[in-house]
């Protein structure tokens, strides 16, 4: 790949990165048993290495022995501090696999890579990307090797990638973990894995027979035992101890003696091992190396990696590499990183010895001149991440700030997030603050983690933007602090008095701007003009604006931020057909890979918003799981949508009168979150409180929540909040009898209703406003009421707003009818929402449930009442013919024809009245007045004031299926959800007789079966599997005999890597053929077909 971030990725990557050190045979003793020997009685399956050990320990060199002794194929992964970046470790190990296995490839993560911003909510995703290919491509066992984890100890955001790497890794690929100190690592499989091999500096450190063998076979020399115990005794079996007291040059310069040695050692050691080291660096190491040399080598010492062509730059020797070459080889502190002798390094301890006589003996500016160098070469060479680090490193910090104003945009398109917020962290506060550039990228790649740390950082580098007259800065910096109230602070007043200087500074500076900040300048203005001042032609333009450009450079990331905000004009504005227009068209982009996890987030958030702003709660209940099982719970904390979780479901409650369910979870949700104390959040969590407490006639703890809530209303603003607020609080009053306040605030609301416009807020302030004229019984005021609410429901396409609270709506409705005024929509509301019927007098009567789907049971008011056995034969049958006819209707003649052909008609009639009045008493014991349910008249018998589920099945199926045609596949889902929620167990109905029933539940089985394999093959092509497979084994005995799913699940089953489920399916459904009389011969030969199908 040449994309340049790929390049950048590359450029994070050390040359040695993917082999290990070259480690000498002949200098080193075979140990690879300390591991093989452990690993013998272990299973292969999961298995894990664990290796901490000091520094000299020889946990490299044991590594490479067992590897290369076991034979099984590994890749080594040499880790440092670049790795603090997940996504440079993600990058990296994709290249790691792609150079060791030719036919390895992730084309998904690699365009992840390239095109998206990739944020801490998206490594897990990507990291599944990787496992997923990794796993296709191994076909047998690995081990990966990361050594030097110690270096990423402080990593958090890289530690939680690997232990979910480790914890979800495919069983073919095994670790080798090596670190000097205790691993940050808090896996399961580590954890909680009875076969991890775990060995520290005990388990490496030489035994006497070892140090006799390290002496005779390296060293050049025999030593007694005695010797070797003495050796032991002080060094403690310390490898690096052990040959660093032997001398460097033991094994070229045999003149060494060991006695000499032995004598020397409790001088060498006796002031503890820094002092040691320090010393012997002096008087062992750079006594030996050239004294021509000396000054070269503290020079280089100031970089991480010394490249060859660079280090000409800095010092004046001829053949530079040919003696850090042979310096290398002779063991002094010095490493080769690549195979051409161009680039090496210096041990990290030589390393930090060789600065320290530096800063001793160089003039301070001899020093910042290696770093200014060395930020030309970065520069000159693209690689700004060294160039920014080797400022820091010179406190360059004006030039600093050059290179990242110039360069900044460009390494956050690469994500490099992780790596330039870590070189700024570095930078002291009050240093930082006094840079416009770099305090606003600090805030800017903080928002990622500390979000609300962030405003006084933009607070500070606005400043010196306005003073230096930078207006993109400014531009950008204003564009961020909306997005931070917005997203974070939900301080909406503060946000609008930013709105028109951001404006008016994009429109005169846009050509300016590169395209993905122009994005994210008109969807924070978008945003701002939607949520802070509830100006939705000018949101909706900005918006529109933003879509247009992501399109034009084929950014879903940026789509999905845009079309989020479309959406919400709709949802806020009460234009349902807009939002669900918006919704489809962003429904792909929710499990596209390309767009960022807190992009996909907003958009569940709006799909949600959706569904419980018009009442759709079984399909809000489902998607609240799928988001609550889909997305890291600490993820959804951290956002807004913790909090709404709360709220909405709340309101779901509120609307079907579970008001105590309702308040639990209001009070839990205001500990849920961070985002669940923001004035903005808790002002709603306490309007909805208010609004119970006032249902339930507490009226001063009523009182007190909705004052409180206004308090902070006002405060955090918004103007749809506010209306939506005053609305709430009018309902809560006008519930306390308190109709003069309560009016009041709702006649604000619809001002502000008018103002936006929102046909939403009208709905629910015309609600209460005609509640209140019913309590004063001013009927003339009531029935203009009742006409302006279900006029304008019936219009905007509502049979729902958040408020809907159903003692009162029954009330309103059941006066509606009596007035004549809108009376079949006010009749389907009562049946659709409150399952009541309401006469023509205006008298509401509970409405009869009956279930069929998959048990058979009748229930009034929520209650079940009566279950099969409670009927006879032909009381069943009876119920059979009803369920299965048009409107519940059904002649007597056809009844009398289904169950007595052969009686006479007087007879068969006679019969007729008597199953009837039987059915009817039986009835009676748990129902009053039957005959409001069981109706005879002219002729005909038909169920009345009855719901039944299969009929609300088969209607929600068949709207289903035309959606999808459509390719409207948001609300096919939403109506497939409501559908199968109708039943009650998926098993077969045999409960009626009758040919009449039985092609009524034919029909409902084959529209179960059509909503089954199109949602199903649906969620698969979305990458949805999990859900595609819950629906098909929720449904997999119902429709145990058929093919098309058996095929279906067989083939999702082998694409999810589960080919025990596979095959299990298979098992089953040649089970089924045999019992339904196919040879063992005949079922093998089919489900080949099927296979090959």
């Amino acid at each position: 790949m040449t994309t340049a971030i790929s390049d950048s990725i590359q450029q994070s990557i050390a040359a040695n990165k993917f082999y290990p050190p070259h480690i000498n045979p002949s200098q080193s003793i075979d140990r690879h048993s300390i591991i093989s020997d452990r690993t013998g009685a272990t299973d292969f399956s999961g298995r894990i290495i664990i290796i901490e050990a000091q520094a000299g320990q020889g946990k490299t060199t044991l590594v490479y022995q067992f590897l290369e002794q076991d034979g099984t194929p590994y890749i080594w992964y040499q880790v440092g501090t670049e790795d603090s970046d997940p996504v440079v470790l993600l990058g990296a190990l994709n290249l790691a696999f792609s150079r060791k296995f030719e036919h390895f490839k992730s084309p998904q993560l690699e365009a992840i890579l390239d095109n998206g911003q990739i944020g801490p909510m998206d490594l897990q995703g990507c990291a599944n990307i990787l496992l997923n290919d990794i796993d296709t491509a191994m076909q047998s066992n690995v081990f990966l090797v990361l050594d030097d984890l110690h270096l990423i100890s402080e990593a958090q955001l890289t530690n939680q990638l690997l232990d979910y790497l480790i914890d979800t890794s495919p069983p073919n690929l095994h670790y080798i973990l090596v670190s000097r100190h205790p691993l940050s690592l808090e896996a399961r499989a580590i954890r909680k894995n009875p076969y991890v091999i775990y060995l520290d500096s005990d388990d490496l450190a030489l035994k006497l027979r070892d140090i006799e063998c390290l002496y005779s076979t390296v060293l050049g020399s025999e030593i007694a035992r005695s010797e070797a115990e003495q050796i032991l005794d002080i060094t403690n079996g310390w490898i690096m101890g052990i040959i660093l007291a032997a001398g460097p040059l033991a094994s070229a310069q045999k003149s060494v003696k060991p006695d000499n040695v032995i004598t020397r050692k409790p001088d060498l050691f006796g002031k503890g091992l820094d002092s040691f080291m320090l010393n012997f660096f002096q008087d062992e190491i750079l006594t030996q190396i050239p004294e021509m040399f000396h000054d070269a080598f503290i020079k280089l010492s100031f970089l991480d990696e010394i490249n060859i062509d660079f280090a000409h730059q800095l010092v004046d020797i001829e053949n530079l590499d040919t003696h850090l070459s042979k310096v290398a080889d002779q063991n002094f502190f010095i490493y080769h990183l690549d195979d051409t002798g161009r680039m090496f390094r210096f041990h990290h301890l030589f390393q930090e010895f060789l600065q320290s006589k530096g800063r001793q003996l160089l003039d301070p500016q001899v020093i910042s001149d290696i770093y200014r160098s060395a930020t030309d070469y970065y520069l000159e060479h693209d690689l700004i991440e060294r160039a920014l680090k080797s400022l820091r490193l010179g406190e360059d910090y004006q030039r600093m700030e050059i290179v990242i104003r110039e360069h900044g945009l460009r390494l956050i398109s690469a994500n490099r997030t992780v790596t330039i917020l870590g070189i700024l962290q570095t930078i002291p506060e009050e240093i930082l603050l006094d840079y416009g550039w770099l305090s606003f990228f600090h805030a800017l790649l903080t928002t990622d983690f500390h979000p609300q740390t962030t405003l006084p950082y933009f607070h500070a580098c606005i400043e010196k933007f306005i003073e230096n007259s930078e207006e993109i800065g400014e531009l950008m910096t204003l564009s961020q602090i909306i997005y931070f109230h917005f997203v974070i602070s939900g301080r909406y007043l503060e946000g609008s008095k930013l709105l028109d200087r951001t404006r008016v500074l994009f429109e005169s500076i846009h050509k300016k701007l590169p395209r993905d900040i122009s994005i994210m300048v008109v969807r924070n203005l978008a945003a701002g003009f939607c949520f802070f001042d509830g100006k939705m032609d000018l949101a909706r333009y900005y918006a529109k604006r933003g879509c247009d450009l992501a399109e034009r450079i084929g950014s879903k990331n940026f789509l999905a931020a845009c079309r989020f905000i479309l959406g919400y004009i709709g949802l806020l504005s009460g234009d349902g057909r807009r939002a669900r227009m918006e919704i489809e068209k962003s429904y792909s982009l929710v499990s596209d890979p390309l767009v960022g996890m807190s992009n996909r987030l907003t958009l569940h958030v709006m799909q949600l918003c959706e569904l419980s702003m018009y009442g759709h709660f079984q399909a809000f209940l489902y998607h609240k799981d799928l988001v609550l099982e889909g997305v890291d719970r600490e993820v959804v904390r951290q956002t807004v949508a913790a909090p709404y979780l709360y709220v909405w479901s709340a309101i779901g409650l509120i609307s079907i009168g579970k008001h105590n369910d309702a308040l639990d979870l209001i009070e839990q949700g205001m500990f849920i979150s961070k985002t669940a104390s923001s004035e903005h959040m808790t002002s709603q969590l306490l309007q909805w409180r208010g609004l119970i407490n006032a249902i339930q006639h507490n009226e001063q703890t009523a009182i007190d929540d909705i004052d409180l809530s206004t308090e902070m209303r006002n405060r955090a603003g918004g103007p749809f909040f506010v209306g939506y607020h005053l609305a709430i609080k009018g309902a809560v009053l006008a519930h306390l009898g308190r109709f003069e306040d309560g009016h009041h605030c709702l006649e604000q609301a619809l001002a502000i209703a008018d103002e936006i416009p929102s046909t939403y807020i009208q709905a629910c302030a015309a609600a209460y406003l005609a509640y209140i004229e019913m309590k004063r019984e001013d009927e003339a005021a009531l029935k203009a009421r009742l006409q302006v609410l279900l006029e304008l429901m019936n219009e905007s396409g509502y049979d729902f707003f958040w408020g809907w609270e159903p003692g009162t709506m029954l009330l309103l409705l059941s006066r509606a009818v009596k007035y004549k005024i809108e009376p079949e929509f006010a009749r389907l509301l009562a049946h659709q929402r409150l399952r009541q019927s309401i006469d023509d007098k205006g008298v509401p009567l509970p409405m009869l449930e009956i279930k069929v789907l998959g048990t058979f049971s009748i229930s009034l008011n929520g209650e079940e009442l009566f279950s099969l056995k409670d009927f006879s034969t032909h009381q069943r049958e009876l119920f059979g013919l009803l369920i299965s006819s048009p409107d519940f209707r059904i002649s007597q003649d056809q009844v009398q024809f289904a169950l007595w052909a052969e009686s006479p008609p007087d007879k068969a009639s006679k019969t007729f009245y008597t199953l009837i009045s039987r059915l009817r008493k039986v009835l009676a014991e748990k129902v009053d007045d039957p005959t409001h349910y069981i109706c005879v008249e002219k002729s005909y018998v038909q169920l009345t004031n009855t719901t039944v589920d299969a009929a609300r099945f088969l209607d929600l199926a068949r709207q289903g299926l035309s959606l999808g045609k459509r390719e409207l596949w948001w609300q096919a889902g939403n109506a497939f959800y409501s559908a199968i929620s109708q039943w009650e167990s998926f098993s077969t109905t045999d409960y009626f007789q009758g040919d009449q029933a039985t092609d009524y539940f034919d029909e409902i089985y084959h529209a179960m079966r059509s909503v089954c394999l199109t949602w199903a093959a649906t969620l698969a092509k979305l990458n949805r599997l999990d859900e595609a497979l819950g629906l098909l084994e929720k449904t997999d005995k119902l429709l145990v005999s058929d093919e098309d799913r058996v095929a279906l699940q067989h083939k999702l089953y082998i694409k999810r890597k589960n080919p025990l489920k596979a095959q299990k399916v298979l098992d089953s459904y040649r089970q089924e053929l045999l019992r339904l009389g196919y040879t063992r011969e005949e079922a093998d030969e089919m489900i080949d077909s099927l296979l090959q199908a």
